[in-house]
């Protein structure tokens, strides 16, 4: 039916049936069904695995994959990987792998926790002070501007990236999510999310410096993205838009040479949630200020107590006076 490439015939009709994923995650699915192809033509090579159609791939097919799991791939990538497949098979009406679930016949991956990629904030700091020393003067400014705004509002990358000027509430200091995750599908693009005190001043140097390089320009700062990008080759009839994907990538390693500190924009946001829990902030709080429908994502990702103010806890509960029920009775 699918010829001499069943494995690839079966995601190329599967990823022009999905519809609604962001493109970040069309491309993401698309590696690991690459990748989990290569991984059964690799095993078959072996004879550990007796066909790579999705239509006709066994128990002892999935057990050998999950073998290859077990040795090469954390728990979290297997997981993952173990999805995909499962889409895969489930799309060719394959149902082999909720049917080895109900037996219980195999070793399935657990979740497990996954370190929070989050900053100090004296990280924080010297990353702002790290955009004083890029090349490009502009560049500087929205470096500086947009750190703040990541690390004390919890936005992500991309709703940065895509936020515009009347997003901006400088009077409530909040900011509507005009961009966010899932638009359209979980969230509506009217979601607000609260900018912290610490960012107030360094976001009014911005929209200052923001004015005079748009009126420089000519254009009309009054409208537009928060973080207009000039394309510099444009210089008869400059033009202003939203950074693309390499320029915005282009500028994080600009600032880590700069800095010398590694780190991605979306750590941004887990730190945010981490500096928001070392505070002792609740984390319904958190979590309702990172837009999650539940804490279980915000303690797994983004923030969580850590182990030792877990212990001063446990210490100060334990080395309190009480009454010892059993006595009494």
């Amino acid at each position: 039916m699918y010829g001499r490439y069943p494995w690839q015939a079966v995601v190329n009709d599967l990823e022009a049936a999905a519809t609604g994923f962001a493109d970040v995650t069309k491309k993401d699915r698309h590696r690991s069904f690459h990748r989990i192809g290569e991984v059964l033509e690799s095993l078959k090579s072996q004879g550990k695995v007796k066909t790579v159609n999705p239509a006709k791939i066994d128990e002892s097919d999935v057990a050998s994959f999950l073998d290859w799991c077990a040795n090469g791939l954390d728990a979290s990538t297997s997981r993952k990987y173990l999805r995909h497949l499962n889409e895969v098979l489930a799309f060719s009406g394959n149902g082999v792998i909720g049917r080895m679930r109900t037996k219980r016949v195999a070793r399935f991956p657990k979740p497990a926790k996954k370190p929070i990629y989050a900053h100090s904030e004296r990280t924080v700091q010297d990353l702002i002070g790290a955009c004083e020393r890029l090349e490009d003067d502009w560049w500087g400014e929205s470096a500086k501007a947009i750190i703040v705004l990541g690390a004390y509002s919890g936005l992500r990358s991309g709703e940065i990236r895509f936020a515009n000027l009347a997003d901006l509430d400088t009077v409530r200091w909040q900011i509507r999510v005009s961009h966010p995750k899932g638009l359209n599908r979980w969230a509506s693009g009217d979601e607000i999310s609260p900018i912290m005190p610490q960012a107030e001043p360094l976001l009014r140097d911005y929209l200052m410096a923001r004015d005079v390089f748009l009126r420089e320009l000519g254009l009309n700062p009054l409208d537009g993205p928060l973080f207009p990008f000039w394309n510099r080759c444009t210089t008869k009839n400059p033009k202003v838009g939203y950074w693309k994907d390499a320029r915005w990538n282009d500028l994080q390693q600009a600032l880590e040479r700069a800095s010398g500190i590694r780190f991605r924009w979306k750590d941004l946001r887990p730190t945010y949630a981490q500096a928001a829990k070392d505070r002792a902030v609740a984390i319904e709080s958190v979590s309702k200020a990172l837009r999650h429908t539940t804490t279980a994502t915000t303690e797994a990702y983004y923030g969580r107590i850590r182990s030792e103010a877990a212990f001063e806890d446990l210490k100060r509960a334990f080395s309190a006076q009480v009454r010892d029920e059993s006595i009494h009775r």
